[in-house]
């Protein structure tokens, strides 16, 4: 990941941690992503989104968020720009066949969830930095933790920069 002139190259990959719902059907899991985009080398966004069955869950001003680099250095937001809850009535499955092949067919499950989230924004001067060798999201709250990593490497023989790995995943806390 790079400061580079338009928008893709400052944006990281999306993650997506997937949880699973007793009430939901087997196959059908809840996606929670991040992304993380530099808007210059001091401010980074972190945009994030939560579907969850209580809407409480989804409120993203009652999770703890924070950076770490690489270093170990945390970095708290310095804004929240929560966006509206959303309900969601019925979602659209794929039906799979016993090998794992869609069928073409597909069925409608009537579900209530919440779909919310919106963009935290962090800001501390040189925080990102060039040699940068991971960065990490993490979002917490009673219960549950996510952490959302991205590894970086440093430039290849052609000269791109690439990302190469990511990880994300929940962290049940006791």
């Amino acid at each position: 990941m790079y400061l580079g002139s338009d928008p893709i190259t400052r944006s990281t990959t999306p993650q997506s941690i997937n949880l699973a719902d007793m009430h939901l059907p087997a196959r059908l899991r809840l996606p929670n992503s991040a992304q993380v985009v530099l808007v210059t080398r001091d401010r980074i966004r972190a945009r994030v989104r939560f579907i969850h069955r209580w809407q409480g869950m989804t409120d993203m001003t009652r999770w703890k968020a924070w950076l770490e680099d690489d270093r170990g250095t945390k970095l708290y937001p310095t804004a929240v720009e929560k966006r509206t809850t959303a309900f969601i009535n019925t979602i659209v499955v794929p039906d799979i066949d016993g090998l794992q092949r869609k069928t073409g067919f597909v069925y409608r499950v009537p579900v209530n969830l919440y779909d919310g989230g919106g963009d935290y924004v962090f800001y501390r001067p040189g925080f990102y930095r060039r040699k940068m060798n991971s960065m990490t999201l993490v979002l917490q709250r009673r219960g549950y933790q996510f952490r959302y990593t991205w590894n970086f490497v440093e430039d290849l023989e052609d000269g791109l920069d690439r990302v190469p790995e990511f990880t994300a995943r929940y962290v049940a806390e006791r």
